[in-house]
């Protein structure tokens, strides 16, 4: 009869004794022969699991390889145990799924019953360190700054010398730091690097390496493209590298993205494609069909220019050549004649200190020698700030007054050109990569101009100190055409309205408004239009000290006479609804759907509403129409429907913040109100998504803004499921 036995180490320790005294091959059916035992066993694979806390072993214990492991429950005074981790606070030991398939840790994790220490009475010391970055080598494609993609991809090792390794490739202007059980607590940047002094890391021979960039990312210098081992000593605290082989540089991948795909980054082969003959000066010439916003986007490294939220660039229809420089990240758009077009922001401005060399608005020729700055809340401390000029690159001081509000810049001989900058407190020697904000390009004054004053919150010029504010309400001039108007509730500067569907669309951003009046404390602006317009946006100037264009969502239905608009606090929406009357009428904005608020004065005071998927038209306490406008949107007349889509990163929706995907639609129950998609066999992670209505950003996105939901997934295979109400504006994902 066959027996199973467990391999002991003793039995290994004797077999290993004995191989040292044959030349022969061991036979080991003689060996447990001779030992007494069965010469017929079987004899199967053992691995050792440690089961620790901190670097403390509480118990270790040697189980046959493959096997389940059983958990059992640690003490520690003063503790909670919280159950046990494969890897250290982020991914829980799931028992029933994971093996013993080779030797291991598994983590204790203790909470304080006060919440007084780490979670593990002190003694968790376990770390484990990953690198998070992005650009065109490992961790652009593996994390581009994700935390959590991090941890499946470019985890540190610790050897058995205590130190943390990982080897990736790695091509100029990469950037990435060190974090600590994927926290943004606990980094660590250029400062940590063996070599670093004067914001560089050198080799052994000299040659800078890395340079520091922004938040003090580690940044791979010009002509570095390479493959690197990257160690960490922790205890010293000490980052270091080693330069295995060059790497052939990749050739970027620049295209557009914008508006006109759905700011979708699934592209076809050629799709939007720029085209360059030294991988530094890249164009693309462009046929749009009607205004568009847009911006550069880098395939390869998955970064696009400008950056932030709302730097947006617009154009009109037409044909033109958009030109970038990858490494200015200057934005040039010119026409069929080649003159520049106003695009509006243009990035990073380019240049080592961020002055630009093709300025978007036109320079003085006889430039004053010193202008004046007007701070805000915001803006408040002279000390940390300055302005850059040109022609000649240089920086001027800001100088203080008697009034301690406004300070003095002196512009160098030859400089018609000026930037404003704002800066953290951390910043020194006007550190470009350390400032809070800057404004736009600006033209010195004029000598011949009194305009000296630039107040930094209204991002305007004048020739007083004071708050000039907008004036004295005044009338719209006689014309032909509609009457619209905007609550100025954001409190833009220069507010404009621009619009198209006409034989004569004003150039961005369009006709200036009027203003007429204000409602609830805001200004009430007004601008007449002609009727029949197919879009309308509202826009002017953000009051952060920027000097940037903000606007409202495109408004494609509800354009009558006398409609009237403002933004929704709660988010950044476009709130359709009726807000100024000059005639005294009182309008009413009931109504729930689709339905836009297009008031007119009628017996009685009641209000005309457009149905703004049929256009119909009918008044409140009258619906002889017969038009039902529920929580989905559906109206009787036009029998549509209206269609909430998830929308978010591809490796949940397949596609990458794609609105036209009509895959991720959601499916709607008249009984509950409630919108639902059902995602299948979703991997362990965290996911970031929204809701958009009828397949486009703005109005009926949801959560609204620049914001995103998120949704943690712990074990892969799970379905998951995502509802909406739109009735109570509550979005949930189990």
């Amino acid at each position: 009869m066959k027996r199973t036995v467990k391999f002991t180490s003793f039995l290994l320790v004797l077999i290993l004794a004995l191989s040292t005294f044959t030349a022969c091959e061991l036979n080991l059916e003689e060996i447990f022969g001779q030992l007494g035992g069965d010469p017929g066993v079987v004899v199967k694979e053992m691995v050792t699991i440690q089961w620790v806390q901190g670097q403390k072993v509480l118990k270790e214990e040697v189980v046959e390889k493959g096997s389940k492991l059983t958990p059992w429950t640690p003490e520690a005074e003063g503790m909670e145990f919280q159950g046990w981790y494969e890897r250290p606070y982020i991914k829980k030991f799931d028992f029933e799924k994971t093996t013993a398939k080779k030797s291991m840790r598994i983590y204790a994790y203790f909470k304080a019953a006060d919440g007084s220490d780490d979670g593990n009475g002190g003694e968790f010391d376990a770390s484990v360190w990953y690198l998070i970055g992005a650009g065109k080598g490992d961790l652009g494609k593996c994390n581009n700054w994700n935390h959590e993609a991090a941890a499946q991809n470019v985890g540190l090792k610790l050897g058995e010398d205590g130190l943390y390794r990982v080897t990736l490739n790695l091509y100029a202007g990469d950037q990435f730091k060190m974090t600590r059980n994927l926290g943004w607590d606990e980094e660590k940047a250029i400062d940590v690097m063996v070599g670093f002094a004067d914001g560089v890391v050198k080799d052994e021979n000299g040659t800078v390496v890395f340079t520091a960039g922004e938040n003090n990312n580690i940044v791979v210098a010009e002509g570095q493209d390479g493959k690197y081992e990257i160690t960490y000593d922790e205890a010293n605290n000490v980052m270091s590298f080693k330069f295995i082989e060059a790497l052939e540089s990749l050739p970027d991948d620049i295209r557009l993205i914008g508006d006109f795909n759905g700011w979708s980054t699934a592209y076809g082969e050629e799709d939007y494609k720029f085209t360059s003959t030294d991988n530094e000066n890249w164009t693309f010439t462009w046929e749009v069909l009607s205004p568009a916003t847009f911006k550069v986007y880098n395939n390869l490294s998955g970064v696009y220019y400008p950056g932030g939220m709302g730097n947006d660039l617009t154009i009109q229809a037409g044909t033109y050549t958009v030109h970038f420089n990858s490494k200015t990240r200057n934005i040039v758009v010119t026409d069929e004649n080649g003159n520049n077009v106003d695009v509006g922001f243009t990035g990073d401005n380019g240049g080592d200190n961020g002055g630009s060399s093709t300025p978007s608005v036109t320079p003085n020729a006889n430039p004053v020698d010193k202008v004046y700055v007007v701070l805000n809340s915001t803006w408040n401390d002279g000390s940390l700030m300055g302005a850059w000029t040109w022609p000649g690159d240089q920086w001027a001081d800001f100088i203080p007054t008697e009034d301690p509000n406004v300070y003095e810049v002196n512009i160098p001989a030859g400089a018609n050109m000026i930037i404003f900058v704002d800066f953290n407190s951390e910043a020194s020697d006007y550190n470009w990569d350390l400032k809070r904000e800057q404004t736009g390009d600006l033209a010195v004054p004029d000598k011949s101009d009194d305009k000296l004053y630039y107040h930094v919150g209204t991002a305007s010029w004048s020739n007083s100190s004071e708050s000039s504010g907008s004036g004295t309400p005044g009338e719209l001039p006689e014309g032909d055409g509609i009457i619209v108007y905007f609550q100025n509730n954001w409190n833009w500067s220069e507010v404009s309205a621009y619009y198209w569907g006409t034989s004569s669309d004003p150039t961005w951003p369009g006709n200036a408004m009027t203003l007429v009046g204000e409602v609830d404390g805001y200004e009430v602006y007004a601008v007449r239009i002609p009727e029949g317009v197919t879009g309308l946006i509202f826009n002017g100037k953000k009051d952060d000290g920027s000097g940037q264009i903000d606007q409202t969502p495109d408004i494609v239905s509800g354009v009558v006479d006398g409609a009237g608009w403002k933004m929704d606090w709660n988010g950044g929406n476009l709130a359709v609804e009726f807000i100024y009357s000059p005639d005294g009428c009182s309008h009413s904005s009931e109504g729930e759907g689709t339905v836009v608020t297009a008031p007119s004065c009628t017996t009685g005071g009641k209000t005309s509403y457009v149905c703004s998927k049929c256009g119909e038209t009918y008044e409140l306490n009258t619906p002889a129409l017969g038009h039902s406008y529920g929580a989905d949107g559906s109206c009787s007349v036009c029998g549509e429907t209206s269609v909430y889509t998830v929308v978010g990163q591809g490796a949940l929706c397949g596609s990458d913040w794609n609105t036209s995907d009509t895959a991720n639609d959601m499916t709607y129950d008249a009984a509950t109100g409630v919108y639902t998609k059902v995602f299948e066999n979703v991997a362990a992670g965290t996911y970031e998504y929204k809701v958009v209505l009828n397949h486009k950003w703005g109005a009926g996105e949801y959560p609204t803004n620049a914001a995103n939901a998120s949704v943690t997934v712990d074990a892969d295979g799970t379905t998951l499921t995502i509802t909406w109400n739109p009735t109570t504006q509550e979005l949930k994902a189990e």
